[in-house]
């Protein structure tokens, strides 16, 4: 696991938490942690769109994002 994903984790507490668990797993020989979000076997294009006969109760498009610092709904900047 490298320093960069533990990181991204979250706060600096639970990095430290995490960064001495994988010490210790490695101290001791055992595996590491399996990962939260599965690696997906093929990258996820950016710009992909819906097939054409796709079912639009099944197509979720959003137009507007989150701000976590002004704790509001913003319109989508892109």
């Amino acid at each position: 696991m490298s320093l960069r994903s533990l990181v991204s984790y979250g706060t600096l507490n639970i990095f430290i938490h995490r960064y001495h668990a994988e010490v210790e797993r490695a101290r001791f020989n055992l595996p590491s942690r399996k990962a939260v979000v599965p690696v997906p076997e093929e990258p996820y294009p950016d710009n992909k769109i819906p097939p054409v006969d796709a079912d639009p109760e099944t197509v979720f498009l959003c137009r507007q994002v989150y701000d976590i610092k002004l704790k509001r709904v913003l319109k989508n900047p892109s």
